[in-house]
């Protein structure tokens, strides 16, 4: 036997225990448990307050208004966010384990798996660390110009590289109005 449970105490406080014991038979036909008790207050502490602080993290990002993708060391797709939702058209679960060459055109599709392997052999980093503009693609076919930064972290000893994503078509739009009313506005 192994339970888990909250003990309250005559002070109105509660510890958490966990509790270990195994049958024993007697010789008139009877059991006799042999066990223990531990108090796993501590570490159920550390448990709650973790999973408080991931629900909180998964808060945040599902609340963010930049797509949020995480990928592991072969490209693989670990999560996507709703903002990576909506900017991509996709579904999490229509992406997560999927290379996330998927989500790029022609020629950075084709390429992608050889900068990831080029990165992690030479450190050559032709992304990570660097924000820029390039084109993502969108489920239904369609490029779109999008701000792109990406860093690398460790998960478990393993590299995991994070993307923050920004559909600017808005600001391109913006910027190809103010040229157009700056050199063709027949006022000036």
């Amino acid at each position: 036997w192994e339970q888990e449970f909250r003990l309250l105490l005559p002070d109105g406080s509660t510890r958490w225990m966990m509790g270990h014991a195994r049958p024993q038979r007697t010789g008139d036909g009877g059991t006799l448990w042999n066990g223990f008790l531990s108090d796993v207050s501590g570490r159920k502490r550390q448990e709650l307050a973790l999973q408080e602080a991931l629900s909180q993290t998964q808060a945040i990002l599902d609340n963010m208004v930049d797509g949020v993708i995480t990928i592991d060391e072969r490209g693989s797709i670990a999560s996507f966010n709703q903002a990576a939702a909506r900017i991509f058209g996709y579904r999490a679960d229509e992406v997560v384990g999927r290379n996330v060459s998927m989500l790029m055109p022609e020629p950075h599709r084709s390429h992608h798996d050889a900068y990831l392997a080029q990165y992690q052999v030479r450190s050559e980093a032709r992304v990570v660390g660097r924000g820029r503009d390039i084109e993502g693609l969108r489920k239904d076919g369609s490029k779109f110009p999008m701000w792109l930064s990406v860093s690398r972290t460790l998960h478990y000893g393993k590299p995991m590289f994070i993307g923050l994503v920004q559909d600017i078509t808005q600001r391109r739009r913006d910027e190809e109005e103010i040229r157009r009313l700056a050199f063709y506005d027949p006022l000036t």
